[in-house]
């Protein structure tokens, strides 16, 4: 029986500050099946995740302390600040790295509830400061991270083992589509049950605002095709070698290269003799860099392409030194050198939008995804000539020369944009997952994703608290036009392998409905 009950329009609870957290039926519904069994919660961006996580840590209190686990540092302290301000818990800890060690082992003792960094723990239960048996719940966010090595994974293992009879919430917008990848993420994390809602579930659609998605296309300038005509000769040729030499039956794909090249390389790796199969890794890399190339100046700029050209001439690997001793590079370099301050027509699309959105709503926050760091900086540039008070939002990292953001700068910037100094933010794909970067209005792909999981958590970023807007830029006949359709596609795949992945558990558990849990 659930410890929290309905009173009026909100939730009651004796750690639960007086109408202070709205009742949802869905939410109720779900937090009961988290006290219940280890279960994966599959929730669209905005609809209270961590409500969910709220209302099952309060119950389960009685049986020991909770651990919540998030990816970064402000998404930690955006949970901490939502528990603090609902519940009247006094024992919240805080846990990062940023923390000296023997403090972090106080903090355990000392709280009912942590809210803390994967990497922080990981260190922790390692270095034999904490263990996980007194916790009679583990939440992981963002859990389709719980793949491979991340801190997730082994986290959940150690606890499994320490705390048979405690349960493991784990909270996600978006697993992914693959039966596969949905099964590891429940392997790894111990997962009995899941539960997904969508935006088409009646019980949800009380609680959305309306998203307009729109799809912006644009058409390559002349030159722009010249340039990628000579980068697709030189990929045409490189395919033809693979093909001749019997490594391809057909034209190879990205992905089809990658797993050539490390299957390749695991061979060699064992001393197996390979011969020609050096050369024929080294033109898969050079393929490669050809598409990483085509990429970018179908959907990014002749700026972006000059300065990865520049790298593959430093760096002149095998594969790259087959594209620079090609004929026709000098004349791509000449073309991409002379046209270098003709813009992508993604940048007056871009403002075109912008000023739409502004027309409509002066005091519109419009966050602008991009992949790439360097089209990050331009635009932010170009924006703030316009008027716009743009800046740029990165991850912690320094890439190639370029200085990554502390999370103290990230923070400071994220309230900036909330208070609404900053009008426009435009980021990486570090602001994609979790953080509430305030009523956003409108989210801008400057290039669709070929990630059901970032579509999603992009996508996510609007329509929280108002109605948003999404728009989509993408090139016309390109590599952008091929992402915007598969990851729409994957992304309704997703329903359905989840379906059938929940069905088997079920079936493992001997859970017939969800009418068990109530």
């Amino acid at each position: 029986m659930a410890s929290w009950s309905k009173v009026g329009e909100f939730l009651s609870h004796p750690l639960l500050k007086p109408n202070s957290l709205e009742y949802r039926l869905y939410q109720d519904r779900l937090a009961r099946i988290a006290v219940e069994k280890n279960a994966l919660i599959v929730l669209p961006t905005a609809l209270g995740k961590t409500a969910i996580a709220l209302l099952a840590s309060l119950h389960l209190l009685k049986r020991g302390k909770v651990l919540f686990l998030a990816p970064t540092r402000p998404l930690v302290q955006q949970h901490y600040k939502t528990f603090a301000e609902v519940t009247s818990i006094e024992k919240l800890g805080l846990v990062t790295g940023f923390i000296n060690p023997r403090k972090r082992e106080e903090i355990y003792e000392e709280n009912d509830i942590i809210f803390a960094t994967p990497q922080a723990v990981a260190n922790d239960i390692e270095k034999g400061r904490l263990r996980l048996g007194s916790f009679s719940m583990l939440v992981f966010d963002e859990a389709h991270r719980a793949r491979g090595n991340y801190h997730y994974v082994r986290i959940a293992r150690r606890y499994l083992v320490e705390r048979p009879d405690g349960r493991v919430l784990a909270l996600t917008a978006s697993p992914g589509s693959s039966k596969e990848r949905v099964e590891e993420i429940c392997r790894n994390l111990g997962i009995r049950h899941i539960e997904m809602r969508t935006e088409e579930d009646d019980d949800v659609k009380p609680y959305l605002v309306p998203v307009r998605l729109e799809w912006r296309k644009v058409t390559l300038p002349p030159p722009y095709k010249e340039v990628k005509t000579i980068l697709k000769e030189m990929l045409d040729d490189i395919n033809s070698w693979l093909i001749e030499n019997e490594f391809f039956e057909r034209r190879p794909t990205r992905k089809e290269l990658l797993d050539f090249m490390e299957e390749l390389r695991k061979r060699l790796d064992m001393g197996e003799k390979m011969g020609i199969y050096y050369e024929a890794i080294a033109r898969a890399s050079a393929a490669m860099a050809l598409h990483r190339a085509i990429e970018l100046i179908e959907s990014q700029g002749l700026n972006q392409l000059y300065a990865f050209l520049q790298r593959v001439e430093q760096e002149y690997s095998r594969g790259h030194k087959i594209i620079v001793s090609d004929g026709r590079y000098y004349k791509l370099m000449d073309k991409v050198t002379t046209w270098r301050g003709l813009e992508h027509p993604k940048v007056s699309e871009l403002l075109k939008v912008l000023r739409e959105q502004f027309r409509e709503k002066p005091e519109s926050k419009v966050l602008v995804f991009t992949q790439y760091r360097d089209t990050a900086k331009e635009l932010v540039e170009k924006l703030n000539l316009h008027g716009y008070r743009a800046e740029r939002f990165v991850g912690q990292a320094d890439r190639l020369g370029d200085k990554g953001m502390s999370q103290r700068d990230q923070i400071s910037l994220i309230e900036d944009f909330r208070a609404g100094r900053v009008n426009v933010l435009v980021a990486t794909s570090i602001a994609e997952e979790g953080l509430d970067i305030a009523e956003c209005n409108m989210v801008v792909f400057y290039e669709p994703v070929p990630s059901e999981i970032r579509l999603i958590q992009r996508k996510g970023r609007t329509g929280r608290r108002l109605p948003g807007r999404v728009v989509v830029l993408a090139t016309k006949s390109s590599t952008d036009t091929a992402y915007l359709y598969f990851s729409m596609r994957k992304m309704r795949l997703m329903k359905r392998v989840i379906e059938e992945v929940n069905r088997e558990l079920r079936k493992r558990s001997g859970i017939r409905s969800l009418d068990e849990f109530m």
